[in-house]
């Protein structure tokens, strides 16, 4: 079990332990893990654990298992957790954290045509649509954005954009500054995985930063998960104009990623 990179390399993928677990009761006594996943794969007792570093070693050993020994298993072995950077008081108000990325596009109202004339929705009608998605789950999305619907003449507008190229040096001239930033840090590649303690020593704010953020909190009622969400974005911002500090700039484009809440706090119900 494992993830096999184009290069032939063995990657730790997540579940090892869940899964060596399943094995063992469906009676499989042989696993192989990538070596990343070797200390926890070998909590599980009464297995035989081989770990490898190349599709090719495992190969290797399927030729000729006798020349490899399964990995000792000490009676009391635990996981050592000091390696890790995140820490249950971290934890302030939120929930456990889990990591994906979520892509997704809906409608801004019933007819689809918000912000345009030919919209007809009422307010109620656009809240109770919007409220198909729970606010939980809103809440949880870092970058909200509203695409208005595009103006016909806007299309004989031939000024060029920015290309594909001159974003994707953008974006990993920003990837290489995180990657520097949080070398130390075992797990952490970029400002997205950034823990409360490395927020608060990476996102420090001036007065100014401060001020506009509490008065956005103060007029749209953002919840306490996205002021985290609010400084890592700016950091990134921050990060894209080679900046070491945050500054008012960067927290005013971070709250221009949240639209929606500044829609509905237009809408009105009776």
């Amino acid at each position: 079990m494992g993830e096999l990179s184009l290069n032939g390399n063995l990657r730790a993928c997540s579940g090892v332990l869940p899964m060596v677990i399943e094995a063992k009761t469906q009676g499989i006594k042989n696993i192989i893990v990538p070596l990343e996943n070797l200390n926890e794969a070998r909590l599980v007792r009464d297995l035989n654990i081989f770990a490898f570093e190349e599709l090719l070693d495992v190969v290797s050993f399927l030729q000729d298992r006798d020349s490899y020994s399964p990995i000792e298993v000490q009676p009391n072995y635990t996981l050592d957790a000091s390696h890790y950077i995140s820490d249950f008081s971290d934890v302030k108000g939120q929930d456990y954290a889990i990591e994906f990325i979520c892509v997704a596009a809906m409608n801004p109202c019933p007819c689809g045509y918000f912000g345009d004339p030919r919209c007809r929705c009422t307010d109620y009608e656009i809240l109770k649509y919007r409220s198909r998605l729970s606010g939980p789950i809103m809440d949880r999305i870092d970058i909200q954005k509203n695409f208005r619907t595009l103006n016909i003449l806007d299309l004989q507008n031939h000024a060029p954009g920015p290309s594909s190229k001159s974003l994707r040096k953008k974006v990993e001239h920003s990837r290489a500054i995180q990657k520097k930033r949080y070398k130390q840090f075992p797990g952490i590649n970029c400002n997205a995985q950034m823990t409360p303690n490395l927020i608060e020593t990476y996102c420090q704010l001036d007065s100014s930063s401060i001020e506009i953020l509490r008065q956005a909190y103060d007029k749209f009622n953002y919840s306490a998960r996205t002021y985290h969400k609010f400084l890592k974005l700016a950091r990134t911002f921050a990060d894209m104009e080679g900046k070491d500090s945050i500054n008012k700039f960067h927290i005013i484009k971070a709250l221009m990623c949240r639209e929606i809440e500044k829609e509905q706090a237009r809408l009105h119900t009776v």
